[in-house]
């Protein structure tokens, strides 16, 4: 038995996406589908797939209500904005003692459902929002949002956006004099946000779905193989999907069979699946199960907030500017420093 691997790219446009998926349905005949990236389009591959009682598992795609349909078909296998935005609630309101926070959110799919989503989520633990407010990821400025903020005043700023936009709204409200810790989800996870906040970004603590750091044979092996053959180390996009294979490989040797229906029924028995970017568990809607993960913008870096290990903050950026400027600075993709994520050393290396 293998897998054949047919790639169509949805150019991010829902009317395009359905004909295409169409296409993979009954033309190539396809039995189980990845994707898609962003929500818009996953509820349109979502919906075909239901209908045409084909397998689907979106690896990036956040929206809670993709896996809440009833269709059983539809699987995801990253954290949902539900389940970030409980973690970043938490850490928020419980860890960190923040009371009032000021929420904003892109003006896409991804920024609305999420920013509503620990909107919702902050009202319900007894600390409503001063403010949520929807900004123009487009804008080349943002004086509104950085006047709105400065006179609430919060204690902490939510973003839910992606990285570019998000990047440079920071960066603004740290030039308007606004000085409050910002707090994000996964959408911010990449180098471009690392580079378009500059030292704006130092402080900020995001969602972190895929920790490179991961010390586990699963995660090691993907790194190493991954840096081998693309000359960069993976990004959350790349180790979620390559578990979504996986994860459909292991549900035709469970059932061995290859017939959709067959391949779906296996895929909603997925338990503690030994993925790269953890162990992964599906419910009974094909949602993944799994708490979340946070990291913080520490000198630069995003490092993971469980490696911490009782160091303080001073500590790590010590640790990271040490290790970078050393001579023989491991190179990207080593244990050490994956990209743009640093993995603090073991308290017990020499």
């Amino acid at each position: 038995m293998h897998v054949e691997l047919v790639v169509v790219d949805d150019e991010g446009n829902m009317s395009a996406s359905g004909d295409r998926l169409v296409k993979l349905v009954y033309e190539d005949k396809v039995n189980a589908i990845i994707g898609a990236i962003n929500s818009s389009v996953t509820h349109v591959v979502e919906m075909v797939c239901a209908k045409t009682r084909v397998p689907m598992i979106t690896t990036t795609s956040t929206d809670p209500s993709i896996t809440r349909t009833g269709t059983y078909w539809a699987f995801r296998c990253l954290a949902d904005d539900l389940l970030q935005g409980q973690a970043l609630a938490h850490r928020i309101f419980e860890v960190d003692g923040h009371k009032n926070v000021f929420i904003l959110m892109q003006n896409n799919r991804y920024g609305k459902m999420g920013g509503r989503e620990i909107a919702r989520i902050a009202t319900e633990s007894g600390h409503p929002p001063l403010a949520v407010r929807v900004f123009d990821g487009k804008a080349a400025h943002w004086p509104d949002e950085v006047r709105g903020i400065a006179t609430a005043n919060p204690d902490a700023i939510v973003l839910w956006g992606l990285y570019n936009p998000c990047g440079r709204l920071i960066s603004e409200l740290r030039q308007g004099g606004i000085e409050a810790p910002v707090y994000g989800a996964d959408g911010m996870v990449h180098p471009a946000f690392l580079e378009q906040a500059g030292l704006a970004a130092e402080g900020a603590i995001v969602t972190l779905p895929f920790d490179p750091c991961r010390n586990h044979p699963t995660t090691r092996h993907f790194l190493e193989k991954y840096l081998h053959r693309f000359g960069e180390p993976p990004d959350s996009f790349a180790a979620h999907s390559y578990d979504a294979m996986m994860i459909i490989w292991e549900a035709i040797q469970r059932g061995k069979c290859t017939d959709r229906t067959c391949i779906k029924d296996n895929m909603l028995l997925t338990h503690q699946h030994d993925g790269v970017t953890g162990f992964i568990t599906l419910d009974k809607e094909g949602n993944d199960t799994r708490s979340v993960d946070l990291a913080q913008v520490i000198a630069g870096k995003l490092v993971p907030l469980s490696l911490f290990q009782g160091r303080s903050v001073v500590d790590i950026r010590r640790e990271i500017r040490e290790t970078l400027e050393s001579p023989g600075t491991p190179p990207d993709g080593d244990h050490r420093s994956s990209g743009w994520v640093y993995c603090p050393a073991p308290l017990d290396n020499p």
